[in-house]
């Protein structure tokens, strides 16, 4: 799945130059030997602009992803006020994957048994979008960047 429509910021990505990949664990209980870290996690964007989420695991119940709609461009709406609701839920299941925009809000669910291990991948286009879009001076209102590649 790649949400996102004509003219958005799908459109306007251009080569990913800086991806950026990690795993994520969730259960009912913080257990750092098995990677788990938290239980759910609040609605929020990612630092990307193409993100890629593989569910590593099948032995967990709750964990979905529930989507809220695109973050506006302008610097007036800041991370916890969502466009929607919610607008999908998603279900993970062992090696399938769901692909997003990174300004797109979602939320991990709690998990309520088990332990939900996803691979999450950011792709970034410094030379592209993040050349005149910064998401974090976006996210922080300012008025002019003071962000780099080499600070990311």
């Amino acid at each position: 799945l790649l949400f996102g429509s004509s003219g958005s910021r799908a459109d306007a990505v251009g080569d990913v130059d800086a991806p950026h990949t990690f795993t994520v664990g969730y259960g009912p209980r913080e257990d750092a030997g098995h990677n788990v870290t938290r239980k759910a996690l609040i609605p929020h964007v990612d630092d990307s602009e193409v993100t890629l989420n593989v569910c590593l695991s099948d032995d967990f119940r709750g964990g979905g992803l529930r989507f809220h709609g695109l973050r506006s461009p302008d610097k007036t709406t800041i991370a916890y006020e969502l466009p929607h609701p919610r607008e999908f839920d998603y279900t993970h299941r062992l090696g399938r994957a769901v692909m997003h925009l990174g300004n797109h809000f979602h939320e991990v669910l709690d998990v309520t048994s088990g332990e939900r291990h996803v691979l999450i991948m950011w792709l970034r286009s410094w030379r592209a979008y993040r050349a005149s879009h910064c998401p974090c001076c976006l996210k922080f209102r300012r008025e002019y960047c003071i962000c780099s590649p080499e600070w990311n």
